[in-house]
């Protein structure tokens, strides 16, 4: 292993293979990391172009700067599995950011670990552009705590897929961005959000998932209000053991947006004061698919003072919410509105709980309140 002591490190933008035992400060006119390599507390790394740690560990401990050129970047597991562990202090963050404060740098993607991995206590200043976020990890099975992301130039963070079979929270972590959202990619890195994420962006934008299905048949799915709504832009699965939509949540969907429950496992869902609704300004019928609940869904689940609006969407069995086949589902106090289709619609043998006592207000669903249609949908 290779530790390098306090100094000033200049990686200009010629990259080609070389051993870390020959990187001395005056020597590093290129630069791949393929051996077990440590940046020590004081280090001032300037890169100007992609640096690469392939096959290798890269350890960075507290205090650690990195200056990035314009388009210059980091990436791990290019070719070959890499780890790369952050070491910051809450006192001593670790601080990847440009060269020039009013300057940008491509910034950090992670594509193959072995999950060795870590980040903590980090900050990383205006990174990212439209097309690449500022930390885009291809699988997410590492932990992440006490990551600041300043003033995104892209998406803050982008997760390809998480790592559903033993889920990493990402704790203590803040996203701030202008015209960008947080965190985008797959389902499954709802399982890895955290009620310690606070989020600053502009309206309009949040957490956005854009495909997929996330199955937990073991484990607790918690949803939490993170201060900007979840974007759903393609429908998509919820399957957990128990799945809890905490009060303050809000769904908004693009057109071929929706929510499917029980797909594949058996849920048990509860969902207190969230609101479904669309990313229109406007609210007309029919601007997302919708919420189906399918039959694997637990006639224990709950929808208390929820606000579910201009769904209906979804061809067959439009509606704001699908009730199919379950039995005696509890849904009370909600507002539901403006969706094509039934506000509810209760397939086969499907039922609501006390529905004559519910209290839940129905307002401009094209077809009425609650609608039945017996048989398979």
């Amino acid at each position: 292993m290779r530790i390098l002591a306090p100094a000033i490190l200049a990686i200009p933008l010629a990259l080609v293979a070389c051993q870390p035992d020959t990187l001395l400060p005056d020597s590093l006119s290129a630069l791949r990391i393929t051996h077990d390599t440590v940046w020590s507390t004081g280090s001032t790394v300037s890169i100007s172009g992609k640096l690469r740690v392939d096959g290798a560990k890269l350890t960075i401990e507290p205090g650690v700067h990195l200056k990035f050129a314009p388009g210059a970047s980091l990436v791990v597991g290019e070719d070959g599995a890499g780890n790369i562990v952050i070491r910051g202090s809450t006192a001593n963050p670790v601080v990847f950011e440009p060269q020039d404060a009013l300057d940008s740098f491509t910034g950090i993607r992670i594509i193959q670990t072995e999950g060795q991995s870590s980040i903590a206590n980090c900050e990383i200043r205006r990174a990212g552009n439209a097309q690449t976020a500022g930390l885009w990890i291809s699988n997410l099975n590492f932990p992440i705590e006490g990551l600041d992301i300043i003033d995104s130039q892209g998406d803050g963070i982008r997760v390809d897929y998480a790592d559903t079979k033993r889920p990493h929270p990402m704790q203590n972590c803040r996203v701030q961005a202008h015209n960008h959202h947080a965190i985008v990619g797959d389902a499954s890195l709802l399982a890895s959000l955290n009620r310690t994420m606070r989020f600053t962006l502009d309206e309009g934008y949040g957490v956005r998932i854009e495909s997929g299905t996330i199955s937990l048949p073991q484990r607790k799915l918690e949803l939490y209000p993170l201060g900007s709504p979840y974007i759903i832009t393609s429908n998509i699965c919820l399957d957990a053991r128990e799945l809890v939509m905490h009060n303050g949540v809000e769904f908004r969907f693009e057109p071929q947006g929706g929510l499917e429950f029980a797909c594949y496992d058996a849920t048990k869902l509860t969902a207190t004061g969230v609101t479904f609704t669309s990313t229109a300004t406007s609210k007309a019928q029919g601007q997302w698919l919708g919420l189906l609940c399918n039959s694997r869904l637990s006639p224990s689940s709950t929808f208390d003072h929820c606000t579910i609006e201009a769904g209906g969407r979804r061809n067959p069995n439009a509606a704001g919410i699908t009730i199919d086949g379950v039995k005696d589902i509890t849904i009370t106090n909600c507002n539901i509105n403006r969706n094509k289709g039934y506000g509810i619609l209760l397939l086969g043998k499907a039922s609501i709980k006390n529905q004559g006592a519910s209290g839940n207000s129905f307002a401009g669903n094209e077809l009425g309140d609650i609608g039945q249609k017996r048989g398979k949908r």
